[in-house]
């Protein structure tokens, strides 16, 4: 009795030595893979003369980085923070496409209608918009053009802004016919953002902040750039000496390229998304609803797929999904790797960066 008792005392304390060390030794590693990201971004930011950059990256549900590097504002100087708060710019459609999968799994809105089911009043020149799927806006096959003026000097702040802006769109025409051919749009976006709001009986952006941004504890994230606190509000850079006197909102392309965001929020979304749209026991879609964003539903080019909104590419033997963004002194890339359960997000306060020299990086280290 008194050898068995001292073998499970001995058996136990090993077992405690043995995993104390593995965590100290995961610690070590993860500390380790901090300091690989820190010093990439860094030397990114600094020859790329970047004024500000900020980047969360997650793995296994953890947050393993979350930081921002350099300035705000170029003429204040002030530090850049993970809690200031940038357009995520073309970002914004992986929400839409969320809060779309949403009302399909609520049986509110069928793929595969005709996006004048639930617009009637939206036209277009030669009377074709019967032709549009709701699933084609989705993934660019509408046939509608891109946006070509987005009214930043003079943008709406009202209520009605988006829906006066889709009944406008009668001056437009198709550019191809629906379904035969990817051709970007932001338009399409912009309509899908009211077909939200009409279906749901509520604003646009208050659709995202009840069912997105408070179930996942994205505080300081909105659609409506007048919500973002202004402590936290950055600057837009066109060179990095020049701050734009521009901010890249109007609340008519609010659905395209309007979500005000920083990366302490983004790394929420990136972790929802790696848990298949649950977190912290709060589901934003079921698992049927979630795999319509990654199921491909067309071909862009060889090696590149496209789900709803979000975009499937092949890097290096891994499967990884993705979405740039793009506006007046801002860029942003999001990418997730499912199969590593890894994604990070960058957001930098100037146009025109190599994002792909700083995100190749990212993903050398973080798969290698």
């Amino acid at each position: 009795m008194e050898k068995t008792i001292i073998e499970k005392w001995v058996f136990l304390t090993l077992l405690n030595v043995f995993c104390s060390y593995g965590i100290a030794q995961e610690h070590e590693e993860q500390k380790d893979l901090a300091r690989h990201l820190e010093n990439h971004l860094t030397q990114q930011a600094q020859s790329q003369n970047i004024p500000g950059l900020s980047a969360v990256v997650v793995r296994n549900g953890e947050l393993i980085y979350l930081e921002a590097l350099g300035v705000k504002d170029i003429n204040s100087r002030e530090e850049l923070t993970p809690d200031h708060v940038l357009p995520m710019a073309s970002i914004s459609k992986t929400f839409v496409a969320a809060a779309i999968a949403q009302l399909v799994e609520s049986d509110q809105l069928d793929l595969n209608a005709p996006v004048t089911s639930y617009l009637p009043y939206f036209r277009l020149t030669g009377n074709r918009q019967d032709e549009i799927k709701i699933s084609q806006l989705l993934n660019h096959t509408s046939g509608m053009p891109d946006a070509t003026e987005y009214g930043y000097d003079d943008p709406k702040y009202d209520e009605g802004a988006l829906e006066q802006w889709v009944r406008e769109m009668d001056q437009l025409s198709l550019v191809s016919d629906p379904g035969a051919q990817w051709g970007y749009s932001d338009l399409a976006f912009e309509i899908l953002g009211d077909v939200i709001a009409k279906v749901s009986g509520q604003s646009f952006e208050q659709y995202m902040q009840t069912n997105l941004f408070s179930p996942l504890g994205m505080k300081d994230s909105s659609f409506l750039y007048p919500d973002a606190k202004e402590e936290l509000r950055t600057s837009g850079h066109l060179t990095p000496t020049e701050v734009s006197n521009i901010y890249p909102y109007n609340r008519r392309h609010a659905p395209s390229s309007s979500l005000q965001s920083n990366a302490r929020d983004m790394a929420l979304w990136v972790q929802a998304h790696l848990n298949t749209g649950e977190l912290n026991g709060r589901r934003i879609l079921d698992s049927e609803a979630f795999g319509l964003l990654w199921e491909p539903t067309f071909d862009i080019a060889e090696g590149v797929q496209i789900g709803l909104a979000w975009l499937m590419v092949n890097i290096n033997g891994h499967r990884a999904v993705m979405h740039n963004g793009s506006d007046i002194g801002f860029q942003t890339q999001i990418m997730l790797f499912p199969d590593e359960n890894t994604g990070f997000v960058i957001a930098s306060n100037l146009q025109g960066i190599d994002m792909r020299a700083i995100s190749s990086g990212l993903t050398e280290i973080l798969l290698n």
